[in-house]
């Protein structure tokens, strides 16, 4: 086992964590967050966290299955966009849809591993 002096010390613990930043929430309230890949995995966790912080949503996920799912889960603080980020026109489609309520952050989360 690998010892780092001093990070065994309870006293020298607290003291480093009361030198690092706080971590600051983003306020979501009244804002309209554009999740890409949203419909599961990590972009539907985000979404989930989104809307509990007051956010209305907009899911772009290729798969219309999923987003059905997510849409019924959400419920009326999400609406979702079948979209593949590979296809220019798709997009472009999706984005005319964006125009009553355009998006005020942007969680670009599509892809494929």
């Amino acid at each position: 086992m690998f010892a780092t002096p001093g990070l065994s010390d309870p006293a020298a613990l607290r003291a480093l964590a009361g030198a690092l930043p706080r971590r600051r929430r983003l306020p979501l309230r009244g804002t309209a967050v554009l999740i890409t890949g949203g419909a599961s995995g990590i972009g539907l966790a985000i979404a989930r966290r989104a809307a509990a912080r007051g956010a209305r949503l907009w899911l772009w996920d290729r798969d219309p299955d999923a987003l059905r799912a997510a849409q019924s889960e959400l419920g009326s603080r999400a609406r979702t966009f079948a979209v593949d980020l590979a296809d220019a026109d798709a997009i472009a489609g999706a984005e005319a849809a964006l125009a009553d309520l355009p998006p005020t952050h942007l969680v670009n989360n599509a892809g494929i591993l």
